[in-house]
């Protein structure tokens, strides 16, 4: 807690593994046309409503995410990049105390990802794809 009323939280995490399939036009190419894990360390301040004091208080939160994408591999091309992204988060949720120092929380965010895909085949096609991942967290807190 920054402030009685307004905390800061990094978010790190176990890099999920990401898979995207083909729809629309190229719904033919298949259901595993990519895979690729995520690193993800998402900066946010929460502004914290209701009194200090109080077992249990909602907050939200505005923050800034940076994606990295590793291990990139496509059924379609040899190689696959996937470019780097910083975005903006957006996040509501609930803390509730179980006393002076330790605590729950449980949160809703959504998260900017705008990353640029290169495919390097007998052709080189390129596109952008425009994520708005909504994560859900529940956590445990610890206040020295």
């Amino acid at each position: 807690m920054l402030t009685p009323d307004v905390g800061a939280e990094l978010v790190l995490g176990v890099p999920p593994r990401i898979e995207a399939r083909a729809t629309g036009s190229v719904a033919s190419l298949g259901d595993d046309v990519l895979s690729a894990r995520n690193v993800a360390p998402t900066l946010i301040v929460n502004g914290y409503f209701g009194d200090p004091g109080s077992t249990s208080r909602p907050y939200v939160g505005l923050g800034i995410n940076y994606t990295r994408f590793a291990g990139a591999r496509s059924t379609q091309a040899p190689r696959v990049e996937l470019s780097d992204s910083v975005g903006g988060v957006v996040q509501a949720g609930l803390d509730h105390a179980l006393d002076r120092r330790w605590g729950m929380f449980a949160g809703v965010a959504r998260v900017h990802v705008k990353s640029d895909l290169v495919a390097v085949g007998s052709t080189v096609p390129t596109t952008t794809n425009d994520f708005r991942p909504v994560t859900c967290s529940l956590g445990v807190w610890n206040r020295i």
